[in-house]
């Protein structure tokens, strides 16, 4: 088994994938919009060129992706996306650039139990753990 995660976003969903993919040195693997479904689901005019569904493939796994076609506002709580780095430098690199424009929850430093932890939300809302377990 393997667990990949499905963010949903109400209107940034290819602004998204293409910064996670740039992120985390993954690719864009399927780009799908609403547009596209055929099996008669009625999308609203102004949505049809909104992703149905997207997947980055990332070195450590795969970020699924699609965009809501209502409008209520999306929020994300009561998790974090977890990421485990094989250095200090590569999770440090990575952290940075969620915080840019997004929120630092917790700055990123050593912590009792790894020499690299930190916490950010990304500009979409989406709060991500970045944690290196080995100094380098």
């Amino acid at each position: 088994m393997k667990i990949n995660p499905y963010l949903t976003f109400n209107g940034q969903a290819e602004e998204a994938l293409h910064f996670y993919a740039d992120t985390f040195g993954g690719t864009v693997e399927a780009v799908m919009r609403f547009s596209e479904i055929s099996d008669g689901t009625e999308i609203p005019q102004d949505k049809q060129d909104r992703i149905a569904h997207g997947r980055v493939v990332c070195p450590g796994g795969t970020i699924m992706i699609s965009d809501d076609f209502g409008d209520d506002p999306i929020s994300y709580s009561g998790f974090n996306m977890q990421t485990d780095w094989p250095t200090v430098v590569a999770a440090r690199a990575a952290y940075d650039l969620i915080a840019k424009d997004g929120t630092v929850v917790m700055p990123f430093a050593e912590t009792f139990w790894a020499p690299g932890f930190g916490i950010a939300r990304d500009k979409f809302g989406v709060s991500w753990m970045f944690n290196c377990e080995k100094d380098g």
